[in-house]
């Protein structure tokens, strides 16, 4: 017991040493919200402080609802947000991989990826958003970081294809995959508190670059 309070005394510190960062006096339910997902439901602490700087972000965007770790039909976003009529799902990833996928971690990922994405459109959630630590290059497949009418089913196929012993899947989820929004690129920053959002062809410049100068020499 001791080391439990212990443990959230800890946490709640360095949950509000990042809302000082951020000049955020106070964000009330949310914050009991993130202690409770450290110690009963065992989200890391690095997840939820990211969680909690996107969420003050998209509030900073002009979004009327903000929630970290809501389910949406079948999807379980780690921040969801309402703008109107416009809804997202946020994924973030710090890239890590059960230990027996650690041989085939790229793969894995983007396995993780599609599946987030299939989950997406399947409970009419109108876009997705994928976020990663400062420093990470997005694993987001290259394909689908295209404006849907630019996309290649031929391709969308293959890729499927390439990570079907990690995720079994049929053809119908090509379809979904070939209308699915991704609606931006955020890298966040702790350290910082400062979220960056790049466009879809942002994106594709920065995968397109990393892929064509670093994985193929």
């Amino acid at each position: 017991m001791i080391n439990v309070v212990s443990n959230s005394e800890t946490y709640l510190t360095q949950i509000l040493q990042l809302l000082n960062r951020l000049r955020v006096e106070e964000l009330g339910n949310i914050v009991r919200r993130a202690i409770k997902l450290i110690s009963e439901k065992g989200v890391s602490i690095n997840h939820v402080l990211a969680e909690l700087l996107i969420y003050h972000y998209l509030l900073g965007q002009g979004y009327s609802y903000v929630s970290i770790e809501e389910s949406v039909g079948m999807a379980r976003c780690d921040v969801y947000a309402i703008k109107e009529e416009f809804n997202i799902c946020i994924e973030i990833d710090f890239y890590s991989v059960p230990q027996d996928f650690v041989l085939n971690r790229t793969k894995y990922i983007l396995a993780r990826h599609i599946r987030k994405l299939i989950q997406i459109v399947k409970s009419n959630i109108r876009a997705a958003i994928f976020a990663y630590p400062y420093g990470s290059i997005p694993l987001v497949p290259l394909e689908l970081i295209k404006p849907i009418d630019s996309r290649s089913k031929k391709k969308i196929v293959e890729l499927v294809s390439s990570i079907r012993e990690m995720l079994p899947l049929d053809n119908s989820d090509v379809d979904y995959l070939m209308r699915v929004e991704i609606h931006s690129i955020y890298i966040f920053d702790i350290d910082t508190g400062k979220v960056y959002e790049l466009t879809p062809s942002e994106a594709e410049y920065l995968i397109t670059l990393y892929e064509n100068h670093v994985l193929r020499k």
